[in-house]
């Protein structure tokens, strides 16, 4: 995934700079000088403060919590690049994710000033982000270049888990296009992507008609 470490943090207490960096392909980190806190890469649940952070500070800033000792009643805000194809050329154009979590829930607003584009997502999922943008970006003959709109992906069966099949694509295209059936999968190797990663093996895969 691309984006821009850049994040800020606004609080009771005013806003916070902090870089937003990956752990790994499962998790995120916003780091405040040194302070970490933690969410999964989906960022649909609240944010943590890392082990080492409170152990070494405790709640340093003052963070408002859940009965869980999760991070809440606050705003993220951060850029994310977003590539299209359009007429075989590879574009780029930056959305704003501005996300508010409450004690009950987690809120997102994702829009791009430029387009006249906003999305408001309760947590469907970052997927569902993806496929409203190609229900838009579709009429305009554009297409998503990333994992979501890419030949070589495809959903577990009742689930929102995205595969990536380039290790076995070979196999891969030689089957049928079953989107939605985990066992299509048996015996292939893959690994588990978010839907917005930017890759140089991607190609559209136009089967995937998003119509809802």
């Amino acid at each position: 995934m691309l984006l821009d470490p850049n994040a800020i943090i606004r609080t009771k207490n005013g806003p916070l700079n902090a870089k937003l960096e990956f752990e790994d392909r499962s998790s995120l980190t916003l780091n405040i000088d040194g302070y970490t806190l933690e969410n999964s890469i989906k960022l649909n649940q609240h944010w943590e403060i890392s082990e080492e952070s409170f152990d070494q500070f405790g709640n340093k800033f003052d963070f408002d919590l859940t009965q869980f000792d999760e991070i809440t009643d606050f705003e993220l805000e951060f850029k994310l690049p977003i590539f299209t194809i359009e007429q075989d050329a590879v574009k780029e154009t930056s959305f704003t994710f501005v996300v508010n979590y409450s004690e009950l829930s987690q809120e997102i607003h994702f829009f791009n000033e430029s387009e006249n584009i906003d999305i408001k997502e309760d947590w469907q999922g970052l997927e569902e982000i993806f496929r409203q943008l190609n229900r838009i970006y579709t009429p305009l003959k554009k297409h998503l270049r990333c994992c979501f709109g890419c030949l070589f992906s495809g959903y577990e069966k009742g689930g929102n888990s995205l595969f990536c099949m380039i290790k076995s694509k070979n196999l891969y295209l030689s089957k049928s296009f079953q989107e939605w059936y985990s066992d299509f999968y048996y015996g292939l190797e893959y690994e588990g992507v978010s839907e917005n990663y930017y890759c140089d093996e991607f190609e559209i895969d136009k089967r995937k008609k998003i119509t809802h």
